[in-house]
């Protein structure tokens, strides 16, 4: 009987540590993993519509924080439509730019300068934790 029911707490306790990690907050968005949660919570609370033809480095020195690492991303071959930046694993903002001046393909004469992106004026952002979209997800590209 005490095997039993040890059973069913091990399980219980299981249960609520997997829904834990899945559950939303009362906002309605994912709850974060730990580590996350402040560079999530600024996320949120910034109101990307301001920063639509500032430039992206500005941005960045308003957010205060440095992202990891960047993706760039192609939709039409050869020709950067925005770029994935990285906080880590679980958070990412995409940043497309207004005009990026590219008139050659990759692999073609154009080589991809992070600096001159960052000098660029933003025409949307949109914020992901764990690949979902969670803030401005209006753009057709953040879905």
């Amino acid at each position: 009987m005490k095997a039993v029911l040890n059973f069913i707490l091990i399980v219980i306790l299981a249960c609520a540590t997997i829904n834990c990690s899945s559950q939303k907050t009362r906002s309605g968005h994912a709850q974060y993993d730990n580590g996350d949660s402040v560079i999530y919570n600024e996320l949120i609370a910034l109101d990307f519509e301001t920063y639509k033809g500032v430039n992206v480095d500005s941005f960045f020195n308003n957010l205060g924080r440095r992202y990891s690492t960047y993706i760039t991303t192609t939709l039409t071959p050869g020709y950067i439509d925005y770029v994935i930046f990285k906080f880590g694993d679980n958070v990412s903002i995409d940043i497309a730019v207004a005009n990026l001046g590219q008139t050659k393909p990759l692999n073609f004469g154009y080589e991809f300068d992070i600096k001159v992106y960052k000098s660029k004026k933003i025409k949307w952002i949109c914020f992901r934790y764990k690949g979902k979209c969670i803030k401005g997800c209006e753009e057709i590209r953040c879905e």
